[in-house]
């Protein structure tokens, strides 16, 4: 039975809708930024310090935005505008503060360039409980834990969207 080219014309037609109509759950289904967590433990100090390795087509799009006079360095008036609180980068930390959970205190945020990968490193007050977990519920993000110290790594979500870094026992 051959089929009539107004079927088949009707058909072409339903099939390209329905692709258009999912092309917005393809580009929001995966992470954009992938990061690479090195976090450290202070009991006595009661601090966690994190490091996280933005990936290199990431960094490319944010050095455009910071690195002006791009010699892979952030210069002085750069970095002040990367860490605006209100519009720079690390607004996501000040602000959100979306990727730790429990929300935490952060401090001394800092960037720099190294190998062309941007690196952000920071501070975050550990005396609200004894685990961080870190994820984005957008799934913008994607993180990975690398390295860690006085800390144990419990679980990374499937997919590496997010993980709980569990604290060691805290010095009495």
């Amino acid at each position: 039975m051959q089929k009539s080219k107004g079927y088949e014309r009707y058909m072409n037609i339903c099939c390209k809708s329905i692709f258009i109509l999912l092309i917005p759950f393809f580009l929001f289904a995966h992470p954009h930024i992938f990061v690479d967590i090195s976090a450290k433990y202070d009991a006595k100090e009661q601090q966690i310090y994190m490091l996280w390795l933005i990936d290199e087509a990431s960094s490319e799009l944010i050095k455009l935005d910071y690195d002006t006079n791009r010699n892979d360095y952030f210069e002085p008036q750069e970095l002040k505008k990367f860490l605006d609180e209100k519009k720079g980068y690390a607004m996501l930390f000040y602000r959100s503060n979306f990727f730790l959970h429990p929300k935490r205190v952060i401090k001394h945020i800092d960037a720099t360039i190294i190998d062309g990968r941007v690196q952000i490193t920071f501070e975050a007050d550990s005396s609200v409980c004894n685990f961080i977990d870190i994820w984005d519920n957008d799934i913008l993000f994607s993180f990975h834990v690398k390295d860690i110290l006085n800390m144990t790594h419990i679980k990374e979500s499937e997919g590496y969207f997010g993980a709980r870094l569990e604290l060691e026992k805290r010095l009495r």
